[in-house]
């Protein structure tokens, strides 16, 4: 009976989970250096995790922590409560307050310790209410750890803190399903491979992952683990990358990317191994006109649209029957095995190039393309060398659509951008 509940609530997540990945970013986005962590913190709680997020539809609904600026405090005071998943007070348990200051020319940090007393409340006074001072308060509880969100200090109050702490485990619980992305960007020189992964817990136990080691593929390369977006990270290791952190009950983002030397030749192929526990999993490849995307045991990419940008997307769901879920004998979703095909060869790619570049407003991208030339023993000058260089794409987009090497929407998106870039000059 429990493993039929815990099917039904792997399909509802599941679905949901693909729902919102239909509006996630294509690609990773940039780090908000004003939420930037002070070196040397533990990792951070997702904003719904653990207020809500996919979890509560497990029967469990993880109750959701405060940080919140409070009259009711002196400024320059931060007061935190640490309670379990019933909201029973926690005693004498050890609170760390970071206060980090953060300005072009002075970087420091501070910490400040505290004991919570039989109320399950610490106090600490004395901080600072400034726009540069950046706060962050956390617990630990095993190996575990559970902080707040980076915050500044009100001028005119304090701050109010509610952190909920959790038995927690280093062995991946059935409870803990993961959804992914792979994302594909082709280039000249490059293939971007960007990769996403929704954690979902949905008991009121954490998970601290310690062996949970993804292989890169063979010559990956300018390896990124950028900050995530909840309290899981992904750590480079020697051609691998490692989860690390803590998933509480709720939804956790970690992810990574990596590049792959583009070998110049009509089809590009790789295997991704991927992260345990995966139900879900969408693959997408920027398109070009021609390329086909193939993934084994996936059903085939269909056209999709990012803005002005083409796509093929794929995916697969896999939801393990009561059965095997029972007796622990689950088919999770295996390893990736992509092949890209139809891919221009390397002269084609200086059209493609080009064509990207205007479509998504970078005509100066389109400069990289050629070395300055020099003309009757002179230097050009920027613009000179960004008239001949645009003016020559547009011939090249011309020989392209008559060709038949892009569609008629392509042509003629990229031949307006590229005359509006001219006409800029």
């Amino acid at each position: 009976m429990r493993a039929a509940i815990l099917v039904t609530v792997l399909v509802a997540i599941v679905t949901a989970a693909a729902t919102s990945f239909a509006q996630m970013p294509r690609s990773l986005p940039a780090v908000d250096s004003a939420q930037e962590l002070p070196p040397g913190h533990p990792p951070v709680n997702s904003a719904p995790a653990p207020g809500g997020g996919s979890a509560q539809r497990s029967g469990f609904m993880p109750p959701e922590d405060i940080s919140r600026a409070d009259a009711n405090l002196p400024a320059g005071t931060i007061q935190i409560r640490i309670v379990n998943a019933d909201g029973a007070p926690t005693a004498n348990k050890e609170v760390t307050v970071i206060q980090a200051l953060q300005t072009p020319t002075e970087t420091s940090e501070e910490r400040f310790k505290a004991r919570t007393d039989e109320t399950g409340t610490a106090r600490v006074s004395g901080l600072e209410t400034g726009t540069d001072y950046q706060f962050v308060a956390f617990t630990d509880e095993g190996p575990a750890s559970y902080a707040t969100k980076p915050f500044r200090l009100n001028a005119r109050a304090g701050q109010d803190i509610l952190l909920h702490v959790y038995p927690a485990t280093a062995r991946m619980p059935l409870t803990v399903v993961v959804a992914g992305r792979l994302s594909i960007e082709p280039g000249e020189e490059r293939f971007r491979i960007s990769v996403r992964y929704e954690f979902l817990n949905m008991q009121p136990i954490s998970w601290v992952p310690t062996d949970v080691l993804i292989p890169l593929p063979e010559g990956a390369q300018s390896v990124s683990t950028q900050s995530s977006e909840g309290s899981l990270r992904f750590e480079k290791r020697e051609g691998a990358v490692q989860l690390a952190g803590t998933a509480a009950p709720g939804s956790h983002v970690a992810f990574y990317s990596f590049s792959l030397t583009n070998p110049n030749a009509s089809t590009f192929e790789f295997d991704l191994p991927v992260a345990p526990h995966l139900v879900a999993m969408i693959i997408e490849a920027a398109a070009i006109q021609g390329m086909s995307l193939t993934a084994t045991d996936y059903p085939p990419a269909e056209p999709s649209k990012f803005g002005d940008i083409d796509t093929l997307t794929t995916r697969l769901v896999r939801i393990p029957n009561p059965d095997a879920l029972e007796k622990g004998e689950i088919a999770w979703i295996p390893k990736v095995e992509v092949a890209v095909s139809g891919l221009p060869t390397q002269g084609g790619w200086r059209i493609y190039v080009a064509i990207i570049a205007a479509l998504i407003g970078l005509g100066g991208a389109a400069l990289a393309l050629e070395k300055p030339a020099q003309r009757d023993g002179k230097q050009e000058t920027d613009a000179e060398q960004a008239r001949r260089v645009l003016l020559a794409e547009l011939v090249e987009v011309e020989r392209a659509q008559r060709d038949g090497r892009i569609g008629p929407k392509t042509y003629r998106k990229a031949r307006a951008m590229l005359l509006d870039a001219v006409a800029r000059l």
